[in-house]
């Protein structure tokens, strides 16, 4: 059995695949299983993400959010032109989640986003990936350290490394 951690990393422009549904999308680049039981399963498990990360409002009803998210735009429409910005970047938290990495890293993942959608960001992560290790490159990281995001921070500057602790939580 392979002992190396997996690790997924968040860029800060991710590649998404044209003409597919949003759960191909968010499984990519691996495809849906083919066993009904085991597809149902997991995309029960990513419709739940979807609506901790508030996407499900993308649609009018629950029926079309299903549908939208089992059989997907196969028409010239792309996800990433129906989605903001904002909203990829949750997809792209979703396929981050579904793939229960040991180390996460996350790349400027946090800019553009409104105050909400951040936290709500940061907090599945830290939900559904409770021991995962993260690593996050962000020029903003005492501001965006909600509900102790961060545990520290490190600062790279003049040929020094300096690690500044960022909440009470001792290591």
């Amino acid at each position: 059995e392979d002992k190396t951690p997996k690790v997924f990393m968040l860029t800060q422009k991710d590649y998404f695949p044209l003409h597919t549904s949003l759960a191909e999308m968010i499984y990519f680049p691996e495809k849906l299983p083919n066993s009904e039981i085991e597809r149902n399963k997991l995309l029960e498990y990513m419709l739940h993400l979807v609506e901790e990360l508030k996407l499900d409002d993308k649609f009018e009803s629950k029926e079309q959010t299903d549908l939208s998210f089992a059989y997907g735009i196969k028409t010239n429409e792309t996800w990433v032109r129906v989605l903001s910005g904002g909203e990829n970047k949750k997809v792209a938290v979703i396929s981050a989640l579904i793939n229960k990495p040991a180390i996460l890293l996350l790349d400027e993942t946090f800019v553009g986003l409104d105050k909400g959608s951040l936290k709500d960001i940061q907090r599945v992560i830290k939900t559904y990936l409770p021991k995962a290790l993260i690593i996050s490159v962000d020029h903003h990281a005492k501001d965006n350290n909600y509900d102790n995001f961060y545990d520290a921070e490190i600062n790279f500057a003049n040929q020094k490394i300096e690690l500044m602790q960022l909440n009470s939580d001792p290591y």
